[in-house]
């Protein structure tokens, strides 16, 4: 799934950034040359996934044997792949197929095997290569084409992010073209968002975290970029967005009035596969408040803060027990409380 690869990829970044360990760099970086060869359309803009399913079976186009590496790679580098990649002759998937994984730390694995840990990378790197070039002739998962503006959001976010930590500008160019799509492709005459575009079609108003996930992209674009652009969007955007999901005390609703007629709409904090719409607006406004330098406009107590309604339902009542589905909430309130610590210091 696209938002796995975005969201995978800001984690290694954070961490990245928090310790400087090379391989969580060069983690981002095989995600996003993933996104990059195989969920980029023509278009420029980014696939939603690729199934796990080929050739009728789950997992038969990403799984290997000992024996296919060696074919590719040769018996002594297959030899050290299949072992440093976890790959057995029993097997730990169906019909004694390994997924790769990594049993072992570098350090250790080279220490078993005598090998100097340079060497390890090179042969690594290389082998890599040589397995996803076998790898492309076989037959290749079903790719959903649907383009869906949150998703794209969250890609979008996670390239910008990438070309500031990684000084890749490769990613923020990329993400740069993702996002002049959306706004060409995705956006009504009257400027309201679309939430969906397959074979020349765009498709159904878009809800909350289109417009908060694209926000997100936008803002870390400007911050990889400096281009002032990106930075009107996102605050023309964002105040389209408050207009159209605000709901009681200012917490965000899920849908528009235009999507949701009779039915009821609700506000949520709570992260899923993906994060909560509301906390992700939360932390766009905060950043909005600094970025403009006019915290009044976005964070004054008549502005419309989701945390401000919705945070803490959170803490209350059935969710108490469940404050780990609001990761994304409390991320924010970190923010939030943080910059609050900062100010009164300062003083």
């Amino acid at each position: 799934m696209l938002y796995g690869q975005a969201l995978l990829a800001l984690a290694y970044l954070e961490a990245y950034q928090a310790i400087r360990e090379p391989e969580f760099a060069a983690a981002a970086r095989h995600i996003f040359e993933y996104v990059l060869r195989d969920l980029l359309s023509p278009e420029e803009a980014f696939c939603a996934a690729e199934d796990a399913d080929s050739e009728g079976e789950e997992g038969v186009f990403y799984a290997w044997t000992p024996a296919e590496m060696t074919a590719v790679l040769g018996e002594k580098r297959g030899s050290v792949m299949a072992g440093y990649f976890g790959v057995t002759e029993r097997g730990n998937f169906e019909h004694g197929k390994s997924i790769l994984h990594r049993p072992h730390e570098k350090e250790q694995y080279t220490s078993e095997k005598g090998l100097d840990p340079s060497d390890l990378n090179e042969i690594l790197e290389e082998s890599r290569e040589k397995l996803l070039e076998a790898r492309s002739n076989r037959e290749r998962p079903f790719k959903d084409d649907n383009i869906l503006t949150a998703w794209n959001g969250l890609i979008i976010a996670a390239l910008a992010r990438g070309a500031a930590v990684l000084e890749a500008p490769l990613y923020a160019q990329a993400a740069a073209a993702a996002t002049g799509f959306v706004l060409e492709k995705l956006t009504r005459t009257d400027g309201r968002l679309l939430r969906r575009y397959r074979d020349g079609e765009a498709a159904y108003p878009a809800c909350l975290d289109d417009y908060a996930f694209l926000v997100w992209g936008l803002l870390e674009l400007y911050q990889a970029t400096f281009q002032a652009e990106q930075l009107a969007r996102a605050i023309s955007l964002t105040e389209m967005m408050l207009e159209i999901f605000q709901g009681e005390g200012g917490a965000l609703l899920y849908a528009g009035a235009d999507q949701s007629g009779d039915r009821p709409v609700f506000a949520h904090a709570y992260d899923g596969a993906t994060p909560s719409g509301n906390s992700v607006a939360a932390l766009n406004l905060l950043k909005l408040g600094r970025m403009t330098a006019r915290p009044g406009k976005w964070l004054s107590p008549a502005a419309p803060v989701p945390l401000r309604s919705i945070g803490w339902p959170p803490l209350s009542g059935a969710s108490s027990t469940r404050t780990w589905c609001c990761f994304s909430t409390l991320r924010a309130l970190n923010v939030k409380r943080l910059k609050r610590w900062r100010r009164s210091w300062s003083r």
